[in-house]
């Protein structure tokens, strides 16, 4: 990586997202692995990130996938903690529809009873999509990316 790109866990809104959702050293260390291979694929100014992740019945976390925003789109690692996976797409006027469905949720503060569930929508056959899972305090995270970079970039 270059000096231009900090590390991704030390970049303060991100370090603070990554310790409010419990995320350990080790997954931050994965985390590092997956931002560094990014950067040497497609360089780019990290702004925010975002963790599908899901809990079990049994309790367990799940996590799914990461995204990495920037000024141009989203570098989604998808089965990040296993694999390499890494997809890049534009946003901007790229989206045509968006399905939030909450569950003990308020959309102003979440709890640990709160799971959200967005689907957002790139052509309308309803064909291409993606998806976001969030538990707990990442809800809260889940709506703050949908409002900062889908929901300003809906096809007009």
């Amino acid at each position: 990586m270059g000096d231009n790109f900090p590390k991704v866990t030390q970049i303060p809104s991100i370090a603070k997202y990554l310790h409010d959702i419990g995320i350990t050293d080790p997954l931050q260390q994965r985390i590092e692995v997956i931002h560094s291979y990014i950067q040497k694929i497609l360089p780019s100014h990290i702004v925010d990130i975002f963790i599908v992740e899901y809990i079990k019945e049994d309790g367990m976390h799940v996590y799914l996938d990461i995204d990495f925003y920037t000024d141009e789109g989203v570098i989604s690692a998808h089965n990040f903690l296993t694999t390499i996976d890494i997809r890049t797409a534009p946003l901007k006027g790229q989206i045509v529809a968006i399905k939030i469905a909450a569950i003990d949720y308020n959309f102003e503060r979440a709890t640990n009873k709160s799971r959200l569930h967005v689907v957002f929508y790139v052509d309308f056959s309803e064909k291409v999509y993606g998806e976001f899972k969030a538990t707990n305090r990442n809800c809260d995270y889940l709506m703050q990316i949908i409002k900062k970079y889908f929901l300003p970039n809906m096809k007009k």
